[in-house]
């Protein structure tokens, strides 16, 4: 007889992003899933799940006195995460009941 094996691998993403300071490394956001538009984020001990069929693109949107050209917005209602192809993350808004915190990218390497 003849055997077909149809089982596949997905690639999986996983990352975390740091904020160093002199004598200090914190995760401030990490994350796994599919692609950027199909996973979970973690912040300190929160949790978001994203996921959006067809995200936004932004044709150009200016942060921090920057220009990013073509970015795409995953959100999932009070929470939105601004993604530069090439750079990563930009701008992330979260809330949290009535307080909303807003960060943004001030430079990469």
């Amino acid at each position: 007889g003849v055997c077909f094996d149809f089982s596949y691998n997905d690639q999986k993403y996983i990352f975390t992003l740091t904020e160093i300071n002199p004598g200090d490394t914190t995760v401030w956001l990490s994350g796994d899933g599919f692609s950027l538009i199909e996973c979970v984020l973690y912040s300190g001990n929160q949790q978001f799940e994203l996921y959006q069929e067809n995200a936004p693109i932004i044709p150009a949107i200016v942060i921090e006195g920057k220009t990013y050209a073509n970015v795409n917005l995953t959100s999932n209602g009070a929470n939105a995460y601004y993604w530069a192809k090439g750079i990563g993350l930009i701008k992330r808004r979260e809330t949290n009941g009535t307080v909303i915190n807003t960060y943004t990218l001030l430079r990469n390497n």
